[in-house]
């Protein structure tokens, strides 16, 4: 019995020292025969005690999973058994852990039944239209000597010749594909015995389980165990040469498939299986490149497009057989191959491919064209990274008088100093020999550096050129008023009232129309006995108004304010003088009135959107008696929250209390004291108002999402527009029509 764990150790040893020898880091998993292996490890572990630490350090190898060299099911649970938990779970110092199972998966296989023994010498068979259910009986009866039970009348007939004799072992699939043929099925059942039923039956039946080791004769259930394909994809695999009734169950959680079918069949699949069902990485090459000069994703892509075929397909050409992974972790490719000649080419490419062609002592210009961002501040952050003074901009300066000049060759020659600025760009030097200048009009940067430098920056600059986040910021401005209205008096009517010689009838203290109860609220009507109202006594109480002032939308890039304002400039007189001849000026200045909103978003990983708010409404007031100015009625709000992509914040607390009284009646009666209540109405009002600020801020990441906020936009519009198409009596139902 072998230590699997010092197998491992060994195995890791030996990578270990193996990859940092080899320069290309390929590292081969064939396969070797055990009793070489085992020969090797010997030697090895004897060549190395003298440079392996010895002790507790010692003990603590890594564990590797035996997937190196395959041991048989009876060692493997040998020495699983007799290795301790511990050691060989024990990590290294600051590695992982490994959990080794015994990669049954807690199945539990049917117990395999005996081989069914046929003797006798080999038959010859001749049937010629004979009914099935004598050559049933010809063959399994007189010729097998078998137990068998007919639940089903078989029909049909048989015509069935050999030309030689044949062994008896093959009589039973040939009496089991007759059968299938006529609709029925051939089962073994218990001690040997064979039922024959027809095929429709075969739910109804006894479930039957046999596992792959077990000689199948007759129609049964198998469990067929998955080792290296998962039970998904080889349910795939099989399902163009087995129909569908074939697939019992696809377990993926324990991967295996139970197939049911004939003796023929289930050998046919097996077969299949086991093609199939191999160790993909037992053989497999692996090779790690580092990347120096170049940039790995661009070298990826040169080493796929060299493997793939005209039409880019993936499986298509040596992509199939050579699988290219970039890890940028580690600024390497990994290549992997069942062929380790083909990661030794493939790594030979990579090396040629990570080269710069140009000297990088050339110095020449670079034009990087900005795709996302801003050449000027794409300046401003290298000179922040590279330049000295912690960042601060350094401007090449000349004597009075004179202009600043420069001139160069392709040959890498160039003056002292920095390269001058280009169409209002800022510029600045990182260093003796590059220079970069930003370009505002074209948006783009001047880098003057040789290739090997300006391949640096180049990274540096891709991975700050990226698209913009953009925040779409919809705002809803309501402002809620609470009345409290109190409005009563008398209104009363006469007849025939003005002498005796004038006929009519008037009212006192009508708005309109003939006086009657005020609906809704209280009234107490007065009438005479021919029913005509007196009058009436109303009392109405109002209360609660909502008034949407505006719902701006605005989109705005992250990290950056956008501002709203919506109304009017009301004229006040700020300055008044007289000149010395008398006359008089007068200076008008303008006040914004109406809703202003300034929203700062900015915008995490974690989709959470920090929003500066400030946030100001302003009415025109009353005119001011001491003044004689029109005042103004300001309310504003500034906060800083929080709110997830897409949520809702609401900002309030902005109250403003009015009171007011009034008083309207009759003329001259109404101010008679005591009696004039009689003759008056009067109004009592308290508005109470609340400014509430609702702000759902969106993320908008990419053109999908831009494209998708435009077409709910113009859904909108669409709307409005489909809206004023309506004839007015529809849009306004409480509308009079002539």
């Amino acid at each position: 019995m072998v230590d699997v764990n010092l197998e491992q150790r060994a195995r890791e040893f030996l990578r270990r020292v193996l990859c940092r020898e080899n320069s290309m880091s390929v590292l081969s998993l064939a396969r070797c025969s055990r009793p070489i292996g085992l020969v090797f490890l010997a030697l090895l572990m004897g060549a190395c005690s003298a440079t392996m630490p010895t002790g507790s350090d010692a003990e603590r190898g890594p564990a590797v999973p035996v997937a190196e060299q395959q041991l048989s099911e009876t060692d493997t649970s040998r020495a699983m058994s007799d290795t301790p938990v511990s050691e060989a779970l024990a990590p290294e110092d600051g590695g992982g852990r490994v959990f080794v199972g015994d990669d049954a998966g807690g199945i539990v296989m049917p117990a395999a039944r005996p081989p069914l023994t046929l003797h006798g010498d080999a038959v010859a068979i001749n049937f010629e239209e004979a009914p099935l259910s004598d050559v049933v009986h010809s063959i399994l009866g007189d010729t097998l000597g078998l137990d068998y039970v007919v639940e089903h009348p078989v029909q049909g007939r048989i015509t069935l010749r050999t030309r030689s004799p044949i062994p008896r072992t093959e009589l039973l699939p040939i009496m089991e594909s007759l059968l299938l043929n006529n609709g029925a099925l051939l089962v073994r059942g218990p001690d040997d015995r064979f039922f024959i039923s027809r095929a429709g039956a075969k739910n109804v039946m006894a479930p039957r389980f046999d596992s792959p080791s077990t000689e199948v004769f007759g129609f049964t259930n198998m469990i067929v165990p998955l080792q290296h394909i998962s039970a998904t994809e080889m349910a795939g695999i099989l399902k163009p040469v087995a129909p569908e009734s074939a697939f019992v169950r696809v377990d993926g959680k324990r991967n295996l498939l139970i197939l049911a079918g004939t003796q023929l069949q289930l050998e046919g699949w097996l077969d299949i299986v086991a093609t199939f069902d191999i160790d993909q990485l037992a053989g497999t090459s692996v090779g790690v490149f580092p990347i120096t000069q170049g940039e790995v994703l661009e070298v990826h892509k040169e080493i796929l497009h060299i493997l793939r075929a005209k039409d880019d397909k993936e499986d298509v050409g040596l992509s199939a057989m050579v699988s290219v992974l970039p890890v940028e972790r580690l600024n390497s490719l990994l290549v992997v191959s069942p062929r380790s000649e083909y990661v030794e080419r493939v790594g030979a490419w990579i090396t040629e491919l990570d080269t710069i062609e140009v000297s990088t002592s050339e110095i020449s210009l670079h034009v990087y064209e900005v795709q996302n961002g801003n050449a000027a501040n794409l300046a401003s952050l290298l000179e922040t990274i590279y330049g000295e003074g912690g960042g601060k901009k350094r401007s090449s300066e000349v004597a009075p008088g004179m202009r600043s000049q420069t001139s160069g060759s392709g040959g890498g020659s160039s003056t002292p100093g920095t390269v001058g600025q280009a169409a209002g760009g800022s510029n600045f030097s990182l260093g003796e020999s590059v220079k970069v200048v930003s370009d505002v009009y074209n948006n783009s940067l001047l880098v003057y550096a040789s290739s090997y430098e300006y391949s640096k920056i180049e990274k540096i600059l891709k991975k700050l050129d990226v698209t913009a986040t953009q925040v779409l910021i919809e705002a809803s401005i309501v402002e809620v008023t609470l009345t409290d209205d109190l409005q009563y008096g008398l209104e009363w009517t006469f007849q025939n009232g003005i002498g005796s010689d004038y006929q009519g009838e008037g009212s006192l203290n009508l708005s309109g129309g003939e006086i009657g109860p005020t609906a809704p609220g209280f009234a107490y009507t007065v009438t005479n006995q021919a029913g005509f109202t007196k009058a009436v006594l109303n009392a109405l109480a109002e209360k609660s108004l909502l008034n949407v002032i505006s719902t701006p939308s605005v989109l705005v890039l992250d990290n950056h304010t956008a501002s709203i304002q919506v109304g009017i400039q009301q004229p006040i007189q700020s300055r008044q003088s007289v000149t010395d001849g008398g006359v008089s000026q007068t200076s008008i200045e303008y006040k914004d009135t109406g809703v202003k909103l300034q929203v700062t978003p900015s915008v995490n990983d974690g989709g959470l959107v920090t929003l500066e708010v400030s946030q100001s409404v302003t009415d025109v007031g009353n005119i001011d008696l001491a003044t004689r100015q029109r005042s103004f009625n300001e309310r504003s709000v500034s906060s800083k929250v929080a709110v997830r992509d897409g949520d809702s914040v609401v900002l309030g607390g902005l109250i403003r209390d009015n009171a007011s009284s009034g008083k309207s009646g009759i003329p001259l009666l109404m101010d008679i004291p005591v009696v004039g209540n009689l003759f008056s109405t009067t109004v009592d009002t308290s508005i109470r108002t609340e400014l509430l600020i609702f702000i759902t801020p969106r993320v908008l990441e990419s053109d999908k999402d831009l494209r998708g906020v435009t077409a709910e936009m113009r859904t909108r519009m669409r709307g409005l527009k489909d809206f004023s198409d309506l004839p007015n009596a529809l849009r306004n139902p409480t509308a009079e029509v002539e």
